[in-house]
């Protein structure tokens, strides 16, 4: 685990312990929002790789959170495939 992964890990754990007395499934909705919300694309996929690898010390609430937010993030880059315009996938060369 790089220390970078270790402060993202750290970092969801917080979040997850804030909002966990609102009980499980509004604990891991509400950090899972707030994911989306204020971490950049690029934490949130290292988060869900390290997820997706085992999740070496993260809570169970934020592991049930990063989960959510996973299966979020692929449900909207599938979504957004599916939308781009074949022209725009041409190289132009035709």
């Amino acid at each position: 685990m790089s220390a970078g992964e270790d402060t993202l890990i750290r970092m969801a754990n917080q979040i997850a312990a804030f909002f966990e007395s609102q009980g499980q499934a509004t604990a891991a909705a509400q950090t899972a929002d707030h994911l989306k919300k204020f971490w950049a694309p690029a934490m949130r996929r290292r988060i869900a790789d390290h997820l997706a690898t085992g999740g070496a010390g993260l809570s169970a609430l934020a592991s049930d959170a990063v989960a959510s937010l996973a299966r979020d993030d692929q449900v909207q880059i599938s979504t957004s495939i599916q939308t781009i315009p074949a022209s725009a996938l041409r190289d132009g060369s035709s």
